[in-house]
């Protein structure tokens, strides 16, 4: 066989491969708000982010312990929280879930509690504090809530997972430090499908599934900056078309299906507009847009198909027109 005909098979099979890593193509950039400060509308480390019912973007602020509301479109609609240990307080909040009934879940890392709230930033609940008994935490990180309402934490520092009740009952824990199936190295990030399937990202740079109550069913990935590799994922979202992970250290956020094929990703570093510095959170709102906490770069960033946002924003154009 010729050299030619060598390298032009060469060629060809190089096409082929990139086909089947790049499975869909990655969402556009259409927008980015935030620049680090206390005002409202500014953020200082934008942690995590969760999207209720209704569209509000829920974000907790890990330098500034509270939590800011914003429109889909940017617009700062509330702030709550401040320093400290009372209901309502924060040390470190790095976790944000909302339930379907618009209830708000945060994880209140360095004081090792959940709090929850009505969706204006009332107090409702408390639980937990610094230990390693069932319904105790040291450093929790991730949260997600499940169809029926139970509530996942990834216990970071006791290297497991602990179910809750809506009411903050103790229901079950699984996992201990190790490479096992069921064992964990730092939980940083949880998120539950809508059949139950629970998603847990560990410091051994895999993802795991579990069914509901802990039993495993598989896992994915290694460590690296390849497609389908992790180097410390930071934040989890899912919905129908699959699971996006933030790959903080890679400033990337990857896509899979429920099954850990990979489909795509995008970003890089650092601070261009679709490029992040150290990313965490991450929420998709079901309807092909995706959000993400760019934490270092102090803002959020909105992903989508951007002629879909194009007529969305001239239709609402032309009906303020009528109004």
């Amino acid at each position: 066989m010729s050299r030619s005909i060598i390298l032009a098979c060469a060629f060809i099979f190089a096409l082929l491969g990139a086909a089947r890593a790049i499975a869909e193509a990655p969402p556009e950039f259409l927008l980015a708000w935030g620049t680090y400060g206390t005002a409202d509308g500014r953020l200082g480390q934008p942690r995590a982010l969760a999207m209720a019912p209704d569209g509000t973007i829920y974000v907790a602020e890990w330098e500034n312990h509270r939590i800011q509301q914003f429109t889909p479109d940017s617009a700062s609609v509330r702030t709550w929280g401040s320093p400290g240990t009372a209901p309502g307080q924060f040390n470190h909040p790095a976790g944000i879930a909302i339930a379907a009934n618009g209830d708000v879940y945060v994880v209140d890392s360095y004081n090792h509690r959940v709090q929850k709230f009505d969706a204006l930033g009332t107090p409702l609940l408390q639980w937990g504090s610094l230990g390693a008994g069932p319904g105790q935490f040291r450093y929790p990180a991730g949260i997600a809530i499940a169809p029926g309402g139970d509530v996942y934490v990834a216990d970071r520092e006791n290297h497991r997972m602990q179910v809750f009740d809506a009411s903050g009952n103790f229901v079950l824990s699984w996992g201990a430090l190790g490479s096992g199936d069921a064992e964990f190295v730092f939980p940083s990030a949880v998120g539950v499908d809508a059949d139950g399937g629970v998603y847990v990202a560990a410091n051994n740079r895999e993802m795991k599934k579990f069914d509901p109550t802990g039993r495993f069913i598989l896992k994915w990935g290694s460590f690296g900056a390849r497609p389908g590799q992790f180097s410390e994922v930071r934040g989890i979202a899912i919905d129908a078309s699959g699971i996006y992970c933030v790959d903080g250290e890679n400033s990337r956020i990857e896509k899979f299906d429920r099954s850990g094929a990979f489909l795509t990703e995008w970003g890089g570093c650092c601070n261009g507009a679709g490029r992040f510095y150290y990313p965490f959170g991450i929420a998709a709102d079901g309807n092909g847009r995706v959000y993400v906490a760019d934490t270092f770069n102090h803002r959020i960033q909105k992903f989508g198909d951007a002629s879909t946002q194009t007529r969305r924003t001239t239709w609402g154009r032309i009906k303020a027109l009528y109004r």
